[in-house]
C-alpha cells in the first residue's frame, strides 16, 4: 500500500470528489490537486484540477464489501470499471456492469498519517500543546555575510510563498512581519540566514531547532547525515540556513518551493520516507503509506525528483499531517 492507492474523499451532499495522494498536476508540479475525471469527454478516465460534474462521483452499494461508481457527468457511460484482460481502467454504461465495477475500499483514517516530528515549540517558557494557535514570525538577515538576499539569488516576493501554509490548520498562522500579529502575542521566530559556500547541486537548505540558550541543537544521535534536525525535541525556535549558491541556478518555481518545504520543516514536518524522531504508527497491516516518496508531497526529498512526485506547493498529505501534529 502505498500514495498510488490513497484517495482523499470529500463529500459534497451525495456527491463525492476524489483527489489523488499518489499522483500530482505535472503542470502545476502539485499546486493544483489531481481529481478522478469521469467520462466527460469519452468512455476513458483521467485527471483533472478543475472541478466539474465529471469530477464528482455517486458512490452505491453493489454487495456489503463492495462499490459501484458513477461519474456524474452527464453520460450514459459512468460506471468505473477494469478490464478482465489488462490493467487498464474504463467507463462502461452503468446498466452493463459487471463484477470489474465492483469496487473495494479500505478507510484508513487521516489520524495514523504520522510524517511529523516530536517535541513541540516553547514560547515564553511555556511549551505549546497541541490545539493551542501559534503564531510564527519569519525573520530574513537582509544584510551582512548571511543575508538571503546575496548576489539576488532570492527576492522578498520568494519569502512570501510562506503564507501558503496558512489556512492548512486553524492552529498555525505565519507572519511575515510584526504588523499583522495581534497585540499581546508573543510569536514563535523562524529565523531564515543564507549561506554562499555550498554549491554541490543537491542540498539547498537545512532546517535546524534552536534550544533555550537561543543556540541551535545538535543533530540527534540516530538521524543520518541528511537530516541533521533535532526533530524530536522542543524548539526554542528554528533557523533555515539556504545554500544561495546551489539555488542560484534553479527556476523560480523550485526555488520556493525549497523555501517551503524548509518551511515545512521548521512546522515539524518530516520527509515523507522518514521515520526517525516521527511518531510511529503502524498504519494498520498496510505497511508505510508513504515508502520511498509515493505520495504527493512538498515535503518530497528534492533529490528524488526523478520519481515525478516532488511537489511546489503544500498538498492534502501535508496539510493532514500539519492537523495532525498541531490541531
Amino acid at each position: 500500500m502505498d500514495g498510488r492507492q490513497l484517495w482523499y474523499v470529500v463529500a459534497n451532499g451525495t456527491e463525492y470528489t476524489l483527489y489523488s495522494m499518489g499522483y500530482k498536476d505535472p503542470a502545476s508540479h502539485g499546486a493544483n490537486e489531481s481529481m478522478l475525471k469521469g467520462g466527460a469527454g469519452g468512455s476513458t478516465p483521467s485527471f483533472s484540477t478543475t472541478a466539474g460534474n465529471y469530477t464528482k462521483w455517486t458512490v452505491s452499494k453493489v454487495e456489503s464489501n463492495y462499490r459501484l461508481l458513477n461519474a456524474v457527468s452527464g453520460t450514459s457511460y459512468s460506471a468505473l470499471t477494469a478490464s478482465s484482460a489488462n490493467n487498464n481502467i474504463s467507463i462502461v454504461n452503468a446498466a452493463n456492469a459487471n463484477n470489474y465495477a465492483n469496487w473495494r475500499f479500505e478507510k484508513i483514517e487521516t489520524s495514523t498519517f504520522n510524517n511529523y516530528w516530536g517535541g513541540s515549540y516553547v514560547i515564553n517558557g511555556r511549551r505549546v500543546q497541541k490545539g493551542e494557535k501559534v503564531h510564527i514570525r519569519i525573520d530574513l538577515t537582509t544584510s551582512g555575510p548571511e543575508s538571503v538576499y546575496w548576489d539576488n539569488v532570492l527576492t522578498y516576493n520568494d519569502f512570501t510563498v510562506a503564507l501558503q501554509w496558512n489556512g492548512l490548520s486553524e492552529n498555525i498562522q505565519i507572519h511575515m512581519n510584526n504588523s499583522t500579529i495581534p497585540s499581546g502575542v508573543t510569536p514563535f521566530v523562524v529565523e531564515i540566514i543564507g549561506e554562499r559556500y555550498t554549491n554541490d547541486g543537491k542540498h539547498f537548505g537545512i532546517t535546524l531547532g534552536k534550544g533555550s540558550d537561543g543556540e541551535v541543537l545538535p543533530p540527534n544521535e540516530n538521524d543520518n547525515p541528511r537530516n541533521l534536525h533535532s526533530g524530536g525535541q522542543d524548539w526554542y525556535g528554528v533557523q533555515i540556513t539556504l545554500y544561495l549558491n546551489s539555488l542560484k541556478p534553479l527556476s523560480t518555481a523550485k526555488k520556493r518551493s525549497i523555501i517551503l518545504h524548509e518551511l515545512g520543516h521548521a512546522l515539524k514536518l518530516a520527509h515523507t520516507t522518514e521515520n526517525s524522531a516521527t511518531l510511529e504508527v503502524v498504519n494498520d497491516p498496510r505497511g508505510g503509506y508513504s515508502d520511498f516518496n509515493r505520495v504527493c508531497s512538498i515535503m518530497n526529498y528534492e533529490e528524488d525528483d526523478g520519481n515525478d512526485l516532488y511537489c511546489y506547493s503544500p498538498t492534502w498529505h501535508d496539510m493532514i499531517n500539519l492537523r495532525n501534529k498541531w490541531g
